[in-house]
């Protein structure tokens, strides 16, 4: 698990998530795990990944320091308070309809859940307020995904490219227009030539 503060309590950051106390634990933390992976993963297993490597890293690190001394800290519920971050707070980042429903569903069925943020010798309270906070996080972060994309040095390259492109082909256009010849101005540049031709 992790271990606050040494060494060697980091190699929790990776494997804390993974182990329990006992049985009891596992089946405890069970049902929320799986009941919250699948409304995340409603709208795509991307984000069902990156909130759980959010929550995972941040509230493991929180707990490395920030925990007590002397404490090994375990359990999926690092993981589960940030899929319940992000599901909640992710309505306030992108107002969506389907963010409301997904944020409803989920206080209604385990709102009171927020009850483990507060401090206690029980559990790893430091692990589930820094796991919904890597949840917030991660939903902050997928709401603005396409505008981070945007700034990618690869995709500006692109869009310059296609702009290059959308020039090229209007100046296309354009050079074609001007060869076309109008034939009201033919009409009226024969008539003019006629009438000349009868003046003189």
């Amino acid at each position: 698990g992790v271990i606050p503060r040494t060494v060697i309590g980091l190699r929790g950051v990776l494997s804390a998530p993974f182990f329990h106390g006992n049985w009891n634990h596992l089946f405890t933390n069970t049902p929320f795990f799986i009941v919250m992976g699948i409304i995340l993963s409603v709208r795509s297993v991307v984000d069902y990944l990156i909130t759980w490597i959010f929550a995972q890293l941040i509230g493991c690190f929180g707990i490395w320091v920030i925990g007590k001394d002397h404490t090994s800290h375990i359990g999926s519920s690092i993981i589960i308070l940030g899929f319940f971050g992000s599901i909640v707070a992710r309505v306030c980042f992108d107002r969506s309809l389907l963010s409301l429903i997904l944020s409803i569903i989920i206080l209604i069925l385990y709102g009171s859940i927020v009850l483990v943020f507060f401090p206690s010798s029980t559990y790893s309270w430091e692990g589930h307020v820094f796991g919904c906070v890597g949840g917030i996080l991660a939903a902050f972060c997928l709401s603005k995904r396409n505008t981070i994309v945007a700034l990618l040095p690869c995709e500006c390259s692109k869009n310059s490219i296609e702009d290059k492109n959308d020039r090229e082909k209007i100046e296309s256009k354009e050079s074609e227009l001007e060869n076309v010849s109008n034939p009201l101005q033919d009409i009226y540049l024969d008539s003019w030539d006629e009438n000349s031709s009868q003046i003189n």
